[in-house]
């Protein structure tokens, strides 16, 4: 992140928000190609920069901290960097861009923020726009200038909440809610493309981020199962049995897809027939053994 990493915590009774960026020194034309723009830094969530040039096992021990400063009340989103800017949502219902050279607060959006707001979800920024879900308490979903803060759209998404990362993909925006609900915006003007319930809108929603990879949107949801969809259309293409309930968010590259339910083993699929691949789970637990048996005890033989 151009060697730029950014610590969130909370301060005592007030919960208050310390953005902590911490640098190695690096040559200023590194600041682009050192950005992470979005929960995991792209929309398969591998949570990898290959453009990253500065941060490396040769450097990482010159790290030193720039700058803290405080923001919002508690916070629940990992911060995202794109043009010297970070931006970071609180559960005070706003999101905040900071000057990540200096941590000097640049805007806080929307004003209409009220008590009872709250974001947890991490911001994803292209193209001068920068996104987050709201819940307010019903959950909508916002298009902020990522300059200005200029409200460019805002969209209602469901009377549930947002408790996941939008993924941006192109010109394409793909959010869940934990209403069982997977919808695809126009990334420019917020229109919705397409909106589906995998589940059939029968109760256990999503609460982690949408991931897209090889023309599929996979999505973990709390029935304990993963969900593959058609990007373009969101027609659901296949879905399989997971060990629990699935709080974390896939992972996609290379026509495998990754998830580890909460508690249990990592599960690699084939993306396209979602057959398992590397012979089963990674990481399932073997059977231990139980107490031996008891000793059987002979029967006296009779005596008369």
């Amino acid at each position: 992140m151009t060697g730029l990493i950014c610590r969130v915590r909370a301060l005592c009774v007030l919960a208050a928000l310390v953005v902590t960026p911490l640098v190695a020194s690096a040559p200023a034309s590194a600041a682009t190609t050192g950005d992470w723009t979005q929960f995991r830094n792209g929309a398969a969530h591998l949570g990898v920069n290959p453009a990253e040039t500065v941060l490396s096992p040769s450097t990482v021990g010159g790290l030193r901290q720039r700058w803290v400063t405080t923001v919002a009340s508690s916070v629940f989103s990992s911060p995202a960097l794109a043009d010297g800017r970070l931006y970071v949502g609180g559960l005070d219902g706003r999101l905040h861009a900071l000057d990540a050279a200096t941590g000097a607060q640049l805007w806080a959006k929307p004003d209409s923020a009220l008590d009872g707001d709250w974001i947890n979800a991490s911001p994803a920024v292209g193209d001068g726009i920068v996104y987050v879900g709201i819940n307010r308490p019903a959950s909508e979903i916002w298009a902020f200038d990522a300059v200005t803060g200029a409200t460019l759209w805002r969209t209602g998404a469901s009377v549930s909440n947002i408790v996941g990362s939008p993924t941006l993909d192109g010109s394409v925006l793909y959010a869940a809610t934990t209403e069982d609900q997977v919808l695809a915006l126009d990334a420019k003007t917020g229109a919705r493309i397409w909106d589906a319930k995998p589940n059939g809108g029968r109760g256990s929603g999503f609460y982690s981020s949408p991931t897209v990879a090889g023309g599929k949107v996979f999505a973990a949801s709390l029935n304990h199962r993963l969900y593959a969809l058609d990007a373009a259309t969101g027609t659901v293409l296949w879905s399989l049995q997971t060990g629990g309930h699935n709080s974390s968010t896939p992972a996609g590259g290379d026509g495998t897809g990754y998830l580890r339910p909460r508690g249990g083993p990592i599960y690699p699929g084939d993306a396209r027939t979602r057959a398992p691949r590397g012979g089963g789970p990674y990481g399932q637990q073997k059977p231990r053994p139980g107490p031996p048996p008891p000793p059987r005890r002979r029967r006296p033989a009779p005596t008369s």
